[in-house]
C-alpha cells in the first residue's frame, strides 16, 4: 500500500466511518482539507469534531505512524499545528513536544478498494485501465477532458510567462522564441529556442530584407558554419556570419545539441532552420496577425514558405539531392498552430486580462483537426474517438502526465473505474 492510495481514501471520503482515535473517541469528519501538493502537510484547512470540540487545521497521513519519524517531521515546524495523524497502521504512538500523544486515526476501508488499486496499478497494459477506459460514463469523461486541456495549456504558457519576464513584457521577443520553438516541434524545440535566446529579434530584425543575410546568422548562431571547408553557398554564408558575429558579439551554440538520429529528412535540422529564416520575413506581420487570431492566414503563410533555392536541392550543407521545393505539410503547419501559437493567444489574453482572446485560442483547438500520432493511435484503439484538437491535446496530457506516471489516484476515469 502506498501513501497516495491513502491520500485518495481521505480526500474522496472513502474511508469507513465512523472514524475513532487510537485512544478510542469518535472522530466526525466535517471537511477534508484541500490536498496539499507541495511540502507540508498533506491536507490544509480540514473540520473534524471529537467529543463536541470542533478542531480546524492540517492534516497528516502516512502508512504507517513511525513514517512521521522517518520523515523527520517532529523537527519541522510546518506540522505543529496537525490536529490529525490518518494513517494505514499505528505502529507507534507519535508524540508532540510536551509528550502529548498526536491525536491518531487507522483509515479502514472496504478491501475492494485496495485490491481494485493494486490490480490497476500492475496492469501491463498501454495505460492501467486500458480494458475498461471506454465503458466510463461520457460525461465524467467530457468534463475530464476539459479539465486536462486548459491544463495543458497552463502548462505551455508556463514558458511563454518565464519569457515575458526575461525580456520584461517584449511580446515581440516572446513571440519570436516561441515560434522558433515550434519550427523545431517536439525533438528540436530546445536547441531552437537557444538558439533565439542567442540571437536576439532587434538585432535579426535589422536584416530581413536580406534572406543570405538571416540565413548566415540563424545557420551561423545554430553551430552549423563551424567547419572552413564547403561548398560555394555554405562558403558565402559563413563568411558574411563570421562579420555579423563580431557585430554583434555573438555567442553561438553547440551543434551537438540538434538531434538527427531517426528524423526524417523532411525534418532534419537544416531544412527546418532554413524554413524558419524564410519565415522571419513574416515576423512583422506575424505579430499583427497573433492577437487577431488570423489562423487561416497563419496556414497558408506557412505551408507557402520557401526557403533559398540551395534548399530545393539540399537537406543539409554540401550533401546535394534531387531538386525538390521543401514546402511544409498542412499537417506539420497546423500542429505548429497547436502546439505553439494557440499557447500565445491564450496567454496573451491572459496577460491583458481579455477573455475572449483566451476563448479564441480554445475555439481554434475546437475547429482544428487531431494530430497524428502514437499516442492518440493508442486512444483511437481502446474506442475513444479523437473529433479535434481539443481532444487531441487533452489525450496527450492524461497519457504524458498521469497514465505514464500511474496517477491513476489524480484521474477522474482512474476514480470512476476503482468505485
Amino acid at each position: 500500500m502506498k501513501e497516495e492510495f491513502l491520500h485518495y481514501v481521505w480526500k474522496n471520503r472513502l474511508f469507513r466511518e465512523p472514524l475513532e482515535l487510537i485512544s478510542g473517541e469518535e472522530i466526525e469528519v466535517l471537511d477534508v482539507g484541500q490536498h496539499n501538493m507541495d511540502a507540508g502537510p498533506d491536507f490544509f484547512n480540514a473540520k473534524i469534531k471529537i467529543n463536541g470540540t470542533i478542531w480546524a487545521g492540517n492534516i497528516e497521513i502516512h502508512v504507517h505512524s513511525s513514517d512521521w519519524l522517518a520523515h523527520g517531521h517532529g523537527q519541522d515546524k510546518n506540522y505543529q499545528n496537525i490536529i490529525l495523524h490518518a494513517v494505514g497502521v499505528n505502529d507507534i504512538d507519535i508524540r508532540t513536544d510536551n509528550n502529548n500523544i498526536i491525536p491518531t486515526t487507522e483509515l479502514k476501508f472496504f478491501p475492494e478498494l485496495l485490491k481494485n488499486y493494486l490490480l490497476l496499478l500492475n496492469n501491463r497494459d498501454w495505460i492501467l485501465c486500458g480494458s475498461s477506459v471506454s465503458l466510463v460514463d461520457p460525461l465524467v469523461l467530457n468534463i475530464w477532458l476539459d479539465r486536462l486541456m486548459i491544463e495543458r495549456l497552463e502548462h505551455k504558457t508556463d514558458q511563454i510567462r518565464r519569457n515575458l519576464d526575461e525580456t520584461k513584457g517584449d511580446w515581440r521577443e516572446t513571440i519570436y522564441r516561441q515560434t522558433a520553438r515550434s519550427f523545431g516541434f517536439s525533438i528540436n524545440s530546445m536547441p531552437f529556442e537557444m538558439l533565439a535566446r542567442s540571437l536576439p529579434f532587434k538585432n535579426l530584425s535589422k536584416h530581413l530584407s536580406d534572406p543570405q543575410a538571416v540565413e548566415a546568422l540563424l545557420f551561423g548562431q545554430a553551430g552549423f558554419l563551424d567547419s572552413e571547408a564547403g561548398d560555394p553557398y555554405y562558403t558565402a554564408l559563413r563568411k558574411e556570419y563570421l562579420f555579423l558575429q563580431k557585430k554583434y558579439r555573438l555567442n553561438p551554440i553547440s551543434q551537438q545539441l540538434w538531434k538527427m538520429l531517426r528524423l526524417r529528412p523532411a525534418n532534419f535540422p537544416c531544412l527546418r532552420l532554413a524554413q524558419f529564416a524564410a519565415f522571419t520575413m513574416y515576423l512583422p506581420e506575424f505579430f499583427q496577425q497573433i492577437p487577431r487570431c488570423n489562423w487561416n492566414w497563419l496556414i497558408d503563410c506557412i505551408q507557402s514558405l520557401q526557403p533559398t533555392d540551395y534548399w530545393h536541392t539540399h537537406y543539409q550543407f554540401n550533401k546535394s539531392t534531387g531538386g525538390k521545393k521543401k514546402s511544409m505539410s498542412k499537417q506539420s503547419a497546423q500542429n505548429m498552430i497547436i502546439n505553439g501559437m494557440v499557447p500565445l493567444v491564450y496567454e496573451y489574453g491572459r496577460q491583458t486580462g481579455s477573455p475572449d482572446y483566451k476563448q479564441n485560442a480554445i475555439s481554434i483547438l475546437e475547429a482544428l483537426p487531431p494530430e497524428l500520432n502514437k499516442i492518440l493511435n493508442g486512444w483511437k484503439n481502446l474506442g475513444l474517438e479523437v473529433p479535434n484538437a481539443f481532444n487531441s491535446q487533452a489525450l496527450i496530457q492524461l497519457k504524458n502526465y498521469y497514465c505514464n506516471l500511474k496517477k491513476c489516484l489524480y484521474c477522474q476515469i482512474g476514480n470512476q473505474i476503482l468505485r
